[in-house]
């Protein structure tokens, strides 16, 4: 069997949650996992970076312009996974309900212990009942959730530079696979490309062309 080499930094998940069974799923798990789950769906952060986000990572107050607030990302995976996520009010509410759970410098803390940082295995395992008992596919794994994130960014038609710093990819080869423009989309490239020119035409047959005319050191007229 040929061994084909997976690009860096993601994993092949194609499994999307549906909006329409997302209620569905949420409200299925227990607290502790409902948290992680609808952060990791409101900022496509990977399981390691869940599990290692600190309050002092976390910024409710938007800065400068901003309008949002901020998780920082530390960066578990490379240089390029470094990065500042915006908070959705969605988001907010979740690191809110958080606060009161957390007695430590880790957002998300053991079940049974909430002065520890929590599993990432744990998440997985209450992951998977909640899905065997929704009937979920078992492709349906809890990296699921970030690659949703990913998927609904790309049908929002958000540029896919924007995906890449957002989701952390070390390459934007990879943050290619979420965006699939449509006919319409290509269309309106060519006619946006098509005007532009036509405004620089227009704009060029706008200028003067009776330049003044100039005596150059031989005595010769140029124009």
């Amino acid at each position: 069997m040929p061994k084909i080499k997976l690009l860096t930094g993601e994993n092949q998940r194609e499994f999307v949650l549906a909006r329409d069974r997302e209620g569905e799923y949420l409200d299925a798990c227990p607290e502790f996992l409902r948290n992680w789950s609808t952060l990791a769906i409101e900022t496509g952060m990977r399981r390691k970076e869940l599990q290692s986000l600190e309050w002092s990572d976390v910024h409710f107050e938007p800065i400068g312009n901003a309008r949002c607030g901020y998780v920082h990302v530390r960066g578990t995976k490379s240089k390029y996974s470094k990065r500042n996520i915006p908070l959705t009010a969605t988001a907010q509410m979740v690191l809110l309900r958080q606060r009161q759970i957390s007695k430590c410098e880790y957002v998300f803390t053991l079940d049974t212990d909430a002065t520890k940082a929590a599993s990432v295995s744990a998440m997985n395992h209450c992951h998977e009942r909640v899905r065997d008992v929704l009937g979920f596919p078992r492709e349906f794994v809890l990296h699921s959730l970030r690659h949703t994130f990913g998927t609904r960014l790309g049908e929002n038609r958000i540029d896919v530079f924007a995906i890449q710093r957002l989701m952390g990819h070390s390459s934007i080869t990879v943050s290619q696979r979420y965006v699939h423009p449509s006919p319409e989309i290509m269309e309106n490239a060519i006619l946006a490309q098509e005007r532009a020119s036509q405004e620089f035409s227009e704009n060029r047959a706008a200028l003067p062309t009776n330049f003044p005319t100039v005596e150059a050191a031989s005595g010769e007229r140029i124009q």
